[in-house]
């Protein structure tokens, strides 16, 4: 199960091929312009239909997102996302 780090806005190129790549078994992180996606709902949709999706709170806290209640993506702190790095084997960052 890859883990892929996703720092870039959701109309970029890295955004794009990240999805393009993902197994459903890999687990996505959402950080810094990456989080916009959030706020998407058509994102969120294809985020999370088949991906175990996580956003840094923190970056949700400087946008202004506040997740959805119906939202699947999961806010996460710095010691989480440390964590699920910590048992994830490769991890790859966009």
């Amino acid at each position: 199960m890859t883990l892929h780090i996703l720092n870039q806005k959701p109309d970029s190129d890295s955004f794009s091929k990240c999805l393009g790549v993902c197994l459903e078994s890999d687990e996505i992180v959402l950080i810094e312009d990456a989080v916009e996606a959030a706020a998407d709902e058509s994102f969120c949709k294809l985020l999370t239909n088949t991906h175990h999706c996580y956003a840094l709170d923190e970056h949700l806290a400087v946008k202004d997102i506040t997740l959805p209640h119906n939202s699947h993506i999961k806010p996460i702190s710095y010691i989480d996302f440390i964590e699920l790095c910590a048992q994830k084997n490769p991890i790859v960052s966009w």
